[in-house]
């Protein structure tokens, strides 16, 4: 039973991907992508039909009667190969499970288009999509997303609260702030109602919302590689294994109707180490303490 667990634990640690689905600068080292072990969402795998030559990026969108939803610019590599695959919005998962949940509620109002150089490759019903991505594997996946972009409502929403004062009412309570100024008299209690006034009157201004409503950042981190490195004693027989991680860097600008569009700036590795237990004895210890971080 022992020997079983050890099995199952270095295969979990070491069982890599056949092929890497993004073309980027790589480390000096090769590196391959090990195998997502869980993800958020079911992959969206969308086949490659024949492109022809110079197809640098594929424009991927999703609509709902003639309201975009969702689109995708995807890098692809300068030759693609038969059977290649784009893992749809791998990136966002929370995107692909609100898209499945349109679809569910409204059959057939979803729509899959994609774009090479403004040449429409593909223009199907989003569950064909679906159906066909079932007999696709995500080790035929190629390109690097690009941009997401993430249209909430299709019409601005001009209110938001929080966002900024109506510029133009703002500027009105600034001049009658200055001419109240003018004429108060700063040795006595006057000018703070000036103050008072001017806070009142901005109080009464809407709030708008200024483009983009927000900027920020965020990566996407996944284990790409494990090498064990050895074994030490603590009671337990710990194996130790080196992890490389793959982060993703993305920008992020949201907009004022709460819509947001993702930019991909970038790629970063880090390592760690970790321990995975072993549970063979052994002897002699070089430690009671149990090693950490656990794999």
């Amino acid at each position: 039973m022992k020997k079983c667990w050890i099995i199952l634990s270095l295969a979990l640690c070491t069982t890599l991907f056949a092929q890497d689905q993004k073309e980027r600068t790589r480390p000096e080292a090769p590196i391959e992508r090990t195998a997502a072990l869980q993800r958020d969402a079911a992959p969206l795998m969308y086949a490659l039909p024949t492109l022809g030559a110079n197809a640098a990026t594929l424009e991927i969108r999703i609509l709902q009667g003639k309201r975009q939803l969702v689109s995708e610019l995807v890098k692809l590599p300068e030759h693609v190969t038969f059977g290649a695959a784009v893992d749809v919005l791998v990136t966002h998962p929370d995107q692909l499970n609100r898209l499945r949940s349109i679809e569910s509620e409204t059959p057939g109002s979803l729509r899959f288009i994609s774009r090479v150089d403004g040449r429409v490759l593909t223009d199907e019903p989003f569950a064909n999509i679906e159906a066909a991505s079932a007999g696709l594997s995500v080790e035929s996946a190629i390109g690097q997303a690009t941009q997401v972009e993430v249209r909430a409502t299709p019409k601005l929403r001009i209110q938001a609260n929080g966002i900024g004062k109506d510029p133009a009412c703002a500027e009105q309570c600034d001049a009658q702030l200055a001419a109240c100024l003018d004429w108060c008299d700063p040795r006595g209690d006057s000018c703070n109602q000036c103050y008072s006034w001017h806070y009142s009157c901005w109080s009464l201004c809407d709030n708008v919302c200024y483009e983009p409503k927000a900027e920020s950042d965020y990566t996407i981190k996944a284990q790409i590689n494990a090498v064990a490195n050895g074994n030490t004693c603590h009671i337990w027989t710990y194996t130790k294994y080196f992890r490389t991680y793959e982060i993703d860097h993305f920008h992020r600008v949201t907009h004022c109707d709460d819509s947001y569009t993702d930019t991909f700036t970038g790629t970063t590795y880090t390592t760690d180490l970790c321990y995975v237990n072993t549970h063979n004895s052994c002897s002699p210890s070089t430690a009671a303490s149990v090693p950490s971080p656990q794999c």
